[in-house]
């Protein structure tokens, strides 16, 4: 995905403690219509919590990151300018 904000949201559907369906949905919150639909689906989830839950996962370019970090893939610097300039060479 480009330099859009993405937001990841899997929330499931509860039912007498069964769980009836999980729905994965990947939202661009870069407009206002998808602004005001996580909001919606972050609101019903505080107040019908029994059957709805949210669980927040990462978007693929911050598990990048990690797994970039987490392998020693970093970029040391002595101060913001020799950072800078070693992001932009």
């Amino acid at each position: 995905m480009s330099n859009q904000n993405v937001t990841g949201i899997i929330f499931s559907f509860i039912f007498v403690k069964k769980i009836m369906a999980t729905y994965t949905i990947t939202i661009s919150d870069s407009s206002n219509k998808t602004k005001h639909l996580l909001g919606l689906i972050k609101e019903m989830a505080k107040t019908d919590n029994e059957y709805i839950t949210i669980e927040h996962a990462p978007n693929e370019e911050t598990l990048k990151a990690l797994e970039d970090s987490n392998a020693g893939k970093v970029v040391k610097s002595k101060s913001k300018e020799d950072f800078f300039a070693k992001l932009n060479s």
